[in-house]
């Protein structure tokens, strides 16, 4: 007993000295840089990752300082494989040669990473702005689009979308940031599957299945791309769908209205509603069955209420549409929609729909009676975006009431004006600066005329 119990200590004794000597193992990554342990490995990358992010604000346009992050990169993999890093490390290495052009050198590194951490999460350290997300469906998709936009081969692209929602589905939710890209791994794949079959193999019917799952599961997902644009993966698919109905062969513009039709019988796209009704109208118009459309049009202001904030423009193309018909060569266009944009208008600001969507019908309805010279309409529609939204709605960055008189100063001389400013600064509260610097205004009108007595 004596003696086992002395070569367990051995043992123990032996394990310890070995853990200690790899610890103590200089490791050179570069010239200068020598680690100990991950220790000294965190303010190494820390330093690695702000190089990175202060080379992309320059767009990586120094070749040889891009080659030289990519080796501290890959270094830090191969020499702290077990790190909480190294997978960073290696997507990083991947993200600077995807950014300089040399794809086939990303692939590689995103297959690798794939391969060796397929369900690693970037670390605090790598991401900026507090998302926390995986970098396998990055990898992936990067991959992907690799194969779709730099490589020209479409079926290995197709190939690798399918991948992503085959391995990594259970990230449906899982937003991504991607220099100035923001989106969902998950539903750019299904889109991008739909968009393939769409646009490069033509297969139509194909395409309009995937972009009916795009609408089912990911409509109200919005997505950032580079340029700053942003979108909704859902209603782009609606818009593809659409685009299907106008080629050439007649049978798509049935098979899309047939789509249509079967997603507004299903309670699980009550969501998609407004949009799936707004493009139904479209084709209708095109099929010259002016009644049927307008008839829908109606359709969506009456019996939908629009809670969502990205969902307005949807209805002020509906009034802006059914405005333009007024003007139509179109006699039967002329006389179904006469009167009717300022009807349905009046109907939404009575309605259960957002604030948003009031006050921006409110605008628009005084803009339709400016342009018809109707001056007093117009000025009793923007009268109520002072007394009900004073401070609670922002139209194009501004309070409503600053947007409201922006545009009655396009419209009427500046004594009108001012009259109006007059009557209805009273329902802005005093704390917000808005009713200071309108009020400036009415003082410096004030001040003018008085001079001249």
């Amino acid at each position: 007993m004596r003696k086992f119990l002395f070569i367990f200590f051995l043992v123990l004794v032996s394990c310890g000295n070995e853990h200690n000597s790899e610890k103590l193992v200089p490791l050179k990554v570069e010239n200068s840089v020598v680690l100990h342990d991950t220790a000294d490995l965190v303010p190494y990358f820390k330093k690695c990752i702000d190089d990175y992010y202060k080379m992309d604000e320059i767009g990586f346009k120094n070749e040889k300082e891009n080659e030289k992050l990519v080796t501290r990169f890959l270094k830090i993999e191969e020499l702290f494989p077990n790190s909480r890093y190294s997978d960073d490390a290696l997507f990083f290495a991947g993200k600077i040669y995807y950014n300089m052009g040399k794809y086939e050198d990303a692939k590689t590194i995103f297959e690798k990473i794939l391969e060796k951490y397929p369900d690693a999460i970037f670390s605090d350290i790598s991401m900026r702005g507090g998302y926390v997300y995986h970098i396998g469906p990055l990898a992936q998709l990067l991959i992907a689009r690799i194969y779709e936009k730099k490589l020209n081969a479409p079926d290995m692209a197709y190939w690798e979308y399918q991948k992503i929602l085959r391995n990594y589905s259970k990230y449906i939710e899982e937003e991504y940031i991607l220099g100035n890209e923001k989106g969902y791994v998950i539903a750019e794949s299904q889109y991008m599957l739909a968009k393939l079959r769409h646009d490069v193999y033509l297969d139509y019917k194909t395409a309009l299945e995937y972009y009916r799952r795009t609408v089912l599961r990911y409509i109200h997902l919005e997505y950032i791309d580079k340029t700053g644009k942003s979108g909704d993966y859902g209603k782009d698919a609606l818009k593809e769908m659409y685009l299907i109905s106008l080629e050439k062969n007649r049978r798509y513009e049935n098979m899309v209205l047939s789509t249509f039709k079967g997603m507004l019988l299903q309670n699980v796209y009550k969501l998609s509603y407004p949009f799936i009704n707004f493009y139904r109208a479209k084709i209708y118009l095109n099929k010259r069955r002016y009644k049927t459309a307008i008839s829908i049009f109606k359709n969506i202001v009456y019996t939908t209420n629009i809670l969502y904030e990205s969902d307005v423009p949807i209805v002020l193309n509906v009034l802006k549409l059914i405005e333009s018909f007024e003007d139509s060569k179109n006699k039967e266009l002329r006389i179904l929609s006469e009167n009717l944009a300022p009807s349905l208008s009046r109907a939404i600001i009575k309605g259960n729909s957002c604030e948003l969507l009031k006050s921006e019908v409110l605008i628009y309805l005084s803009e339709y009676y400016f342009k018809r010279g109707k001056i007093d309409l117009a000025k009793v529609s923007l009268e109520k975006i002072f007394q009900r939204y004073p401070y609670i709605v922002l139209i194009n960055g501004e309070f409503a009431p600053v947007y409201a008189a922006k545009i009655l100063k396009k419209h009427v001389n500046e004594k009108e004006y001012i009259s109006f400013l007059k009557k209805n600064l009273y329902f802005i509260p005093e704390k917000y600066k808005e009713k200071k610097i309108l009020r400036e205004e009415v003082q410096k009108y004030e001040n003018k005329r008085n001079s001249k007595k």
